[in-house]
């Protein structure tokens, strides 16, 4: 078995993907992150993932998503990430 544990949850709001991805991410001895929680600090920590949305628009809000996801997967060998339903059809 690789020592590479890349695993995404995906779901919608309050579908219980960060829940389960700390209890997998626990069980597993790997980090767990959040997209919108990383969205949020890399973007501004002050701003809901809403506010942000409606600050950069459709494409913005995905390109930044997108940049956010592939900077943290680039930095970690293995690890939980729970993901918004919106991050599925994100063209970037």
């Amino acid at each position: 078995m690789s020592d590479q544990k890349r695993i995404a949850i995906c779901g919608i709001k309050h579908a219980g993907k960060s829940t389960v991805g700390k209890i997998v991410a626990e069980t597993l001895g790997i980090p767990f992150a959040d997209s919108d929680e990383l969205l949020q600090q890399k973007y501004d920590p002050a701003l809901s993932v809403r506010e942000i949305y409606l600050k950069l628009g459709e494409e913005g809000f995905r390109q930044l998503e997108a940049k956010t996801i592939r900077d943290f997967s680039a930095e970690k060998t293995a690890f939980v990430l729970a993901l918004g339903g919106g991050a599925l059809s994100n063209p970037f």
